[in-house]
């Protein structure tokens, strides 16, 4: 009886989900194993009064800096980046995270050091007459095969080794104590939502006294979601070259900047898990 119970305690012992199994993409496969059998249950545990009021307060809380970043996008790509491709991005991202990445802690929307980058890019290949967007497509391609690498050959498990212990920690949400001021909490929940629309309606009522910038993203009803400079191009970009043809010493330099947006991208990724983790001590 005393084996047996030492059996089942082990097998209930959960696994490290940072050691190193050995194989290529050994960790992407005992993820997917491990959240497979809670996929179904991720979805149904959603339907309830708290997951609606996070969901309204998320996309009020997502859409609003990225209608600011996107108009200063706007200006400093000189229109080839706009409000319209960070909403779209923004929208992709989030249905691809929500749908695959169980519970993921990146930033999803833009954010000051992406915006920094673009315009940083976009100067450069005016300097050196270089078509901005194919060449960012050939950023975008490098920086996804660096960081299927990183997964592939379970390179996060290093953090571990450096840092002497497993960088990412168990959270248990539900051992967390809640404050008990609910109005509290109701108003701190949509205070996003009730600044822009109270600001909605101060618009709407001075319309004809103070004239505020607006930001001219087409009509969706009548014309579709449209590009910033939808008269120049699509959606969809020739990573080939629009104009003129991508050389290929330009494609594989491409792998420099990619290099630095993969940190970029890893270093937002540990602020906003950073800033979580501060927020639930002092939660608790």
């Amino acid at each position: 009886m005393a084996k047996a119970a030492l059996a089942a305690t082990a097998e209930e012992e959960e696994v490290d989900p940072l050691d190193r199994t050995g194989s290529f993409c050994g960790g992407l496969v005992e993820d997917i194993k491990r959240r497979a059998k809670f996929y179904l249950s991720d979805f149904k545990d959603g339907f309830n009064v708290q997951c609606l009021l996070t969901s309204i307060f998320l996309y009020f809380s997502v859409f609003a800096p990225n209608v600011a970043f996107g108009s200063l996008l706007d200006k400093k790509t000189d229109g080839w980046l706009g409000v319209s491709e960070v909403i779209f991005a923004t929208c992709l991202c989030g249905i691809l995270f929500g749908l695959l990445a169980g519970q993921p802690l990146i930033i999803i929307g833009a954010t000051g050091p992406v915006l920094v980058f673009e315009q940083t890019i976009y100067e450069f290949c005016n300097a050196y007459m270089v078509e901005f967007l194919p060449w960012r497509c050939w950023i975008g391609f490098w920086v996804m095969l660096i960081l299927f690498g990183v997964v592939a050959m379970e390179a996060i498990n290093f953090l571990a080794v450096v840092f002497k212990k497993n960088p990412l920690e168990k959270i248990y949400l539900g051992s967390a104590d809640s404050s008990e001021f609910e109005a509290r909490r109701l108003v701190s929940d949509f205070g996003i939502v009730i600044a822009m629309a109270s600001m909605l309606l101060l618009d709407v009522f001075l319309h004809d006294k103070v004239t505020t910038p607006k930001i001219a993203i087409g009509d969706p009803s009548k014309r579709g979601f449209l590009p910033t400079r939808y008269t120049e191009r699509g959606w969809f970009i020739n990573p080939a070259g629009m104009n003129k043809a991508m050389e290929t010493g330009w494609i594989f330099a491409a792998i420099i900047p990619a290099l630095f947006v993969g940190i970029l991208l890893f270093m937002e990724t540990e602020t906003d898990r950073s800033a979580f983790e501060q927020e639930r001590k002092q939660t608790c």
